[in-house]
């Protein structure tokens, strides 16, 4: 679970001894080594022994702040000549909120982590003298599941760094280390420009905020809170997981990959322009766009190549760049620029937004898809056939006349052949840019759709059904022809 804070020094004792000897409080300040402990309730249960009833509150998940451990040192050195005539450990900066400075060389040690609510750097002296480090405090301001794990980055597509607990975080970072003045386990490095927060939970929406999303320009020994958090995913709640990657992974998403291309493609097919696209999901086995997000998302928490690693792209790690896609406002998945999409569905087409490599947005002509449900008997009988003539044709294009058209769809394929069994006959329009029969594009329109048989043990009737044609992305109907009985 995440962090909560200790900000009330009532809760906090100063011990004589640290975690590993005798421990009588929660707080040690050890003035011959300059490490401050912080003692947890598995290791000190209450603050009064041998009596026992003030329990120690402090636990992994229960932390306190540098507030409150400031509290009790100036509480404890103004009445304790022993403890004044060492250096303090900690002092405020006040003009910055949630921030602190450990001063002359003390720190926390491994017990960091343990400390909440509060960032700080670490002097070799008083402040303002050389720095050994400093710890940027991150919390996250939304939900968050409680098995989540929050990951930051230091820099772009840089190594993922788990925060110490599931769930919510309260939690320091180091952002700057120097091995220069004594502090030999500092490490040498400056990241204060750059910082992504993320939450990669298949099945939640995900979630990443980057530096600028903090207000800030550059990370400092102070916290901030970060408007990341996790909600239940529309779609991909209907795909488990194992289905969708690894060993027992099935169709469709076996047909599903990814390329980074070094030269993107050229792609053609929209309202504008044709458009250079770089980031190419690959869909042979046509999966919809919910399981396409599906896979997505499984893969945005894979800390490897997703590429597909053909000739001429380069690699993509799943974990370490950001989501290809998030939802706007409305609801609309919104990718990247970059990225296309093949083999999706026609009316899917209409539920997404995509953008080129030069961030040129692309819209889809509208193809509505007609589905018409086949009754069973005609489904059962082997010679059932279906065919689709277009209505309101012009002068004698229309059905019922001499020139009437079979309708032929955004495939370029004729609507008419064999039920085969098919308890469903679909077929896409291209709505936009239709103009069989006369029909002006862009308009409503109709369709008769016929299924019938030659007479034997089980054919059935001839039927009809009157589709009409408008700007939906799907359009459902049915016919059910009746057994013949005059054989």
């Amino acid at each position: 679970m995440g962090a909560t804070t200790v900000d009330d020094v009532s809760s906090l004792k100063r011990s004589s001894q640290n975690a590993s000897g005798i421990p009588d409080g929660n707080i040690h300040f050890d003035v011959t080594t300059g490490v401050l402990g912080v003692i947890v309730d598995t290791e000190l249960a209450f603050l009064d022994a041998p009596t026992n009833s003030v329990p120690n509150t402090l636990t992994l998940d229960n932390k306190p702040t540098l507030r409150a451990i400031l509290e009790l040192q100036e509480a404890e050195r103004s009445t304790d000549e022993i403890f004044r005539q060492y250096d303090p450990f900690v002092t405020g900066r006040f003009k910055l909120g949630k921030s602190f400075d450990f001063i002359f060389g003390r720190n926390a040690g491994a017990d960091r982590s343990r400390i909440a609510g509060s960032g700080w750097r670490e002097f070799t002296g008083a402040v303002g003298s050389n720095i050994n480090r400093t710890y940027f405090d991150v919390s996250t301001l939304n939900t968050v599941l409680d098995t989540s794990q929050v990951t930051a980055q230091l820099s772009s597509d840089g190594a993922i760094i788990d925060f110490n607990r599931l769930g919510a975080v309260d939690e320091v970072i180091q952002v700057l280390g120097s091995t220069a003045y004594g502090d030999a386990s500092a490490g040498d490095f400056d990241t204060r420009t750059y910082l992504a927060i993320s939450t990669q939970t298949y099945g939640q929406r995900h979630g990443r905020v980057v530096l600028s999303d903090f207000g800030i320009s550059e990370l400092e020994g102070y916290g901030a809170l970060a408007a990341i958090g996790e909600s239940p995913h529309p779609t991909t709640g209907n795909y488990p997981i194992a289905d969708v990657i690894g060993g027992a992974q099935i169709a469709p998403f076996t047909g599903l990959s990814f390329d980074n291309l070094d030269t993107g493609e050229t792609r053609t097919g929209f309202n504008e322009a044709d458009g250079t696209f770089s980031l190419i999901v690959r869909n042979a086995s046509n999966a919809d766009l919910d399981q396409v997000i599906a896979w997505l998302d499984a893969n945005n928490d894979v800390d490897a190549d997703i590429n597909n690693s053909q000739a001429g792209t380069s690699a993509w790690n799943g974990k370490r760049n950001p989501q290809l896609y998030e939802f706007d406002a409305s609801g609309v998945p919104t990718f990247i620029d970059g990225v296309d999409i093949d083999g999706l569905p026609p009316a899917d087409k209409q539920r997404l937004s995509i953008g080129a490599d030069n961030g040129n947005r692309k819209t889809f002509p509208f193809f509505p898809e007609i589905r018409v449900a086949i009754g069973a008997a005609a489904q059962n009988y082997v010679s059932t056939w279906y065919h689709c003539y277009i209505l309101d044709g012009a002068a004698l294009a229309d059905y019922n006349q001499s020139g009437a058209v079979t309708l032929v769809d955004a495939n370029a394929v004729a609507v008419k052949g064999l039920v085969g069994g098919l308890a469903e006959i679909s077929f896409p329009i291209a709505y936009d840019t239709f103009s069989q029969a006369g029909i002006t594009s862009g308009s409503d329109f109709s369709l008769l759709f016929l299924v019938g048989s030659p007479k034997g043990a089980g054919s059935v009737e001839e039927a009809r059904v009157i589709i009409p044609v408008t700007r939906s992305s799907v359009i459902n109907t049915s016919i059910d022809p009746a057994l013949q009985s005059n054989i």
